[in-house]
């Protein structure tokens, strides 16, 4: 019985905590963005740190590592000095893939012997595409809504499972 008691408590925890985070996506949409940009950046900056203070201190002087240094640290400071634009420019290149790859597979699909419902699935992404091409910052902004709505909702979810479980 210990063990279903540890289970539920685990579960109403996750379910707070889901709900909690999801809340706080929908509510700052796009300085979440900025900041995992932020995080990535300060990963990348200590990475190419360690990488520099081998290539000093460590047995080998190999040039590769320093090479690593360079380009860890500058794409670092990079990420974390350029955020909004960097989150911006990701958009913009989703959207130009998936036209090209929407186009890609109309392609293909016009040169095969198949049904012309088969078409439909390339014309759909490169229409995706070309809206998230289009718009860019809104596109940020639903993923990050939507995580946010799927997270509440699987925290609200969560917490109606545990209360049907403690009802059985």
């Amino acid at each position: 019985m210990e063990i279903v008691q540890r289970f539920l408590r685990n579960k109403v925890i996750a379910a707070v905590l889901s709900i909690a985070f999801g809340i706080y996506l929908v509510i700052v949409r796009r300085n979440v963005v900025d900041g995992v940009i932020r995080v990535a950046g300060y990963a990348s900056l200590v990475a190419g740190v360690a990488y520099l203070l081998y290539y000093l201190f460590g047995p080998a002087k190999d040039q590769v590592q320093l090479g690593y240094a360079a380009v860890l640290g500058i794409s670092g400071l990079l990420l974390i000095w350029m955020a909004p634009a960097i989150r911006d420019i990701f958009p913009i290149l989703a959207g130009v893939l998936l036209i090209l790859a929407g186009v890609s597979n109309l392609t293909g699909a016009k040169n095969a012997l198949l049904p012309w419902y088969v078409r439909l699935f390339p014309i759909l992404i490169i229409v995706l595409g070309a809206w998230v091409l289009f718009n860019p910052g809104s596109t940020v902004d639903i993923v990050v809504l939507l995580i946010g709505i799927g997270l509440i909702l699987n925290g609200v979810n969560e917490l109606d499972l545990v209360h049907r479980i403690r009802n059985l």
